[in-house]
């Protein structure tokens, strides 16, 4: 059995300034594999990452062990044998394996359709006016330029990042050998991408600090600054890379959420869960193919008002009643502290009731609710902003939900996907 504080004491053999250039070289070569298989014979890229971060936080420039491909393998092996239990976690099969989820999934997303769904979302996604702010116009002051060609330049310094062995130098952008590029993104915007992206060893180590630590137990899946500044910058100016993937990652739905809560405050979380809502309506009908209803208000009695769910999809096959939920998960959640559990009946219960109660009203011939059918099968879907782990396990819905409402929880990823279906049931031949 192996600690993870072996695998991080491995990584303060060496160097920032050295290993940190090395890592980002060996990940480079990794960004435009999609043979997943590959990875279990080299070093995956959460491994990569790890090796970073820890050496970013907790080694210094006084440490003098050479990198090189033998120094890496060996803390790959660390890693892949780390076991630690800890009895003061919940035993479950969820924390347990969540941590290895949340580490490892986004390596296999598509990060064209990540980076669309949060351009979409923040953009170009219709809300009422109170939850306008912030729209586009105030993510271009924010950012210092339009967050189009912020995640257009993320993907460039990906591309770049992962052609240079991880490497960016700042002066290419206001080179002639950069002016070609000048008609996707000037070299004064690149080079303001780049800025907002890079981080510093002092900048790294202060920005852990303000994140809730978790476990010696789970330390393996503790905060990584670099997800959200993925370039580091030494004393040469050069900027490097560690994980390259990080760099597409910079302007996802996750990481602007943070940067939108840290810049408008609890105003954006309310914001926030408009744009989910609208989202979620504008994906299911923007093919045309689907019947969609929008929320509606009704009268419960004379003097109390009531909102129905936010969207039912009518299918020959079922009416599908659909609650958003501005939801995600916090980092205990993601590295199996058990907090997922607490989530799970704060947001997707609450859902799950919700949906309940308004398929009661269908059923009992609620004359404001009318015009959804009722002919069909009546089932719930839950939206929310990110996948929850384990919020479709039987065990979750049977407590949440009853039989009389099949629910399932879906992302908005889910979403994307359901939309671009054919509403037609399938036929058995």
């Amino acid at each position: 059995m192996t600690r993870y504080s072996e695998f991080r004491q491995a990584t303060r053999r060496h160097a920032p300034s050295e290993l940190i250039p090395a890592v980002a070289a060996a990940a480079a070569l990794q960004v435009y594999e999609k043979d997943v298989a590959k990875w279990a014979k080299g070093v995956p890229p959460w491994a990569y990452a790890a090796m970073a971060r820890d050496c970013l936080l907790y080694s210094d420039e006084h440490r003098y062990k050479k990198v090189d491909d033998q120094a890496i393998i060996w803390m790959r092996n660390i890693l892949n044998d780390v076991y630690e239990p800890d009895e003061r976690l919940v035993a479950d099969i969820f924390a347990m394996i969540s941590g290895y989820v949340y580490e490892q999934s986004f390596y296999q997303k598509d990060e064209m359709q990540e980076m669309a769904r949060s351009y979409l979302l923040y953009t170009q996604t219709e809300v009422p006016e109170q939850y306008r702010i912030p729209s586009g116009p105030d993510w271009e002051e924010h950012l210092g330029l339009p967050l189009r060609l912020a995640i257009t330049a993320s993907f460039m310094l990906c591309a770049w990042a992962a052609s240079n062995h991880g490497r960016v130098d700042p002066k290419f952008p206001n080179s002639a050998a950069y002016e070609p590029l000048e008609g996707l993104v000037s070299g004064a915007d690149m080079n303001r991408v780049l800025d907002l992206l890079t981080t510093t060893v002092p900048v790294a180590k202060a920005r852990a600090k303000e994140v809730r630590q978790l476990p010696n137990s789970l330390q393996r899946y503790a905060f990584n600054p670099l997800v959200e500044r993925p370039f580091v910058a030494f004393d040469d100016g050069v900027r490097y890379a560690p994980q390259p993937k990080f760099v597409l990652r910079a302007f996802s739905t996750e990481n602007l959420y943070y940067r939108g809560v840290k810049r408008w405050g609890n105003a954006f979380g309310q914001a926030f869960g408009a744009r989910l809502e609208a989202y979620t309506g504008m994906q299911l009908q923007h093919t045309g193919k689907h019947q969609v209803l929008p929320e509606f208000e009704w009268r419960k009695n004379r003097t109390g008002k009531m909102r129905s769910s936010d969207w039912f999809l009518i299918t020959p096959a079922a009416t599908i009643l659909i609650e958003c939920k501005s939801a995600r998960m916090s980092l205990d959640a993601k590295a199996g502290t058990g907090a997922a559990d607490e989530l799970l009946d704060r947001y997707v219960s609450h859902a799950y009731d919700q949906l309940g109660k308004n398929a009661a009203q269908i059923r009992e011939g609620n004359p404001a609710f009318a015009h959804v059918p009722s002919d069909r099968p009546l089932l719930g879907l839950v939206v929310t902003a990110e996948p929850m782990f384990g919020a479709n396990h039987v065990e979750l819905r049977e407590r949440f939900g009853t039989n009389e409402l099949p629910v399932l929880t879906a992302s908005l990823e889910d979403i994307e996907l359901i939309a671009s279906l054919d509403p037609r049931p399938w036929v058995m031949r």
